[in-house]
C-alpha cells in the first residue's frame, strides 16, 4: 500500500490462452462429472486473484532469471496448480499453465 491506497492490480496475461483455456474447459468437465466443480472454480477464482494482487507472496520460486528481471514461480490451489513468472519491474505476470493436482481425479477421464 502506498498513501493509503491499495496497490494497483499486476497486468496478467496467458501464454498460448487459447490452448490453456481449452486445457480449463476439459478439466471443468471433469470436475462437474466428479462433483467437484465448485472447488474447482474456487481455485481458479482464487489462483487468479492472487495473481493479480499478490503473485510475489502467492506462490514459490522456481528460479530467477537476474538477466531477464523475472521470476518463475508455481502456486498451488488444490484441486489446481499454477506456473507463472512475475517481472516485478513492470508489475507483469505471465501465466504458463494451470494443470490438475493429482489425486483430485481431474488429472484422468
Amino acid at each position: 500500500m502506498s498513501n493509503g491506497m491499495p496497490d494497483a492490480p499486476w497486468d496478467v496475461s496467458y501464454i498460448d490462452r487459447v490452448n490453456l483455456f481449452a486445457r480449463l474447459l476439459v478439466l471443468d468437465a471433469r470436475a462437474l462429472r466428479r462433483g467437484i466443480r465448485g472447488a474447482y472454480q474456487d481455485a481458479l477464482r482464487i489462483i487468479e486473484e492472487q495473481l493479480l494482487q499478490n503473485p510475489l507472496g502467492w506462490g514459490d520460486p522456481v528460479y530467477e532469471a537476474k538477466q531477464a528481471g523475472y521470476t518463475r514461480r508455481h502456486g498451488s490451489q488444490p484441486p489446481l496448480h499454477a506456473y507463472y513468472a512475475v517481472h516485478e519491474e513492470s508489475r507483469c505476470v505471465w501465466v504458463q499453465d494451470i494443470l490438475a493436482v493429482p489425486g483430485w481425479g481431474l488429472d484422468e477421464d
